[in-house]
């Protein structure tokens, strides 16, 4: 059996210390980098797709309403 492509890509699973998810609507994507051992946000990432096509600026701190709405969407979807 081979080695896992995430493993390659991004090191081994066993390193990893948060993991992200992510929510897109037609203006923004948002991701919610959470702690895999507690839980708890890390980070946020908030990107304007009519701004910045490329996701290259994260809005997140600019946008607190934008956040609020997409973090609860978050939350109905996975049960944080």
């Amino acid at each position: 059996m081979g080695a896992d492509p995430l493993d390659r890509q991004y090191g081994s699973r066993t390193n990893w210390k948060a993991q992200g998810y992510s929510v897109r609507t037609t203006d923004w994507r948002y991701t919610e980098w959470r702690a895999i051992d507690s839980g708890t946000i890390v980070g946020r990432e908030l990107c304007n797709h009519f701004n910045d096509l490329a996701e290259t600026k994260n809005v997140a701190e600019m946008n607190e309403s934008i956040v609020r709405s997409h973090s609860a969407r978050l939350a109905k979807q996975f049960g944080f």
